[in-house]
């Protein structure tokens, strides 16, 4: 509309000098026009990158399996009655694969991911005072909030380093936990675990 008006007026604007300015307060890549972010649909492109494999494709035994740790954290169920046995039900589910990542995601305040859960909605707050504090009744409220998720994430790096994982660590490969930004690697020997930035 503001092209056309710009050709009506007495004197029109040159049009491939205009054309070389956004028509946009935000890149529509960044946000809509009335000031909203804009999120991309990652998962709409996974049908482009599958189209062409084959469906037989054998799992390679030696390849790393990646776990989004949040959708995990959603589909679990039968929940023990401790936030420490929730993060060890979470590493008995990853120890079937022989080596793995647990990937987690980052919560930045400004972020496009957090503005998007806000207009979801968010829960309480709760605090987590260790691996021994009960898990809230609705498990699934608790993680709409994102300083919940946080620190779930934390304890749960802190769990898989402890020695009441170090049975469960051993049965697997390599593993890999990134929470908030950073990779740990943890390795277990002896009753043992180490963990690695």
């Amino acid at each position: 509309m503001l092209l056309i008006k710009s050709q009506n007026m007495d004197e029109p604007l040159d049009l491939d000098e205009q054309m070389r300015y956004s028509l946009f307060p935000v890149r529509p890549s960044l946000g809509t026009a009335d000031g909203f972010f804009n999120k991309t649909n990652k998962a709409a492109m996974l049908h482009f990158l599958m189209e062409d494999v084959p469906e037989d494709v054998p799992y390679p035994e030696e390849a790393f399996y990646i776990q989004d740790g949040n959708a995990l954290f959603h589909a679990l169920f039968n929940l023990p009655p401790t936030f420490e046995g929730i993060c060890l039900q979470a590493l008995d589910h990853m120890v079937a694969k022989k080596h793995f990542v647990f990937s987690t995601d980052s919560y930045q305040a400004d972020s496009v991911k957090a503005q998007e859960r806000l207009r979801r909605g968010v829960s309480q707050r709760y605090i987590i005072g260790g691996p021994a504090t009960r898990k809230p009744s609705d498990f699934k409220l608790f993680l709409a909030d994102d300083g919940n998720n946080t620190q779930l994430c934390k304890l749960l790096l802190e769990v898989w380093a402890s020695k009441a994982s170090a049975s469960r660590r051993e049965k697997c490969g390599t593993a890999v936990v990134a929470v908030e930004g950073k990779a740990y690697r943890l390795e277990s020997s002896g009753g043992n675990v180490s963990i690695y930035v």
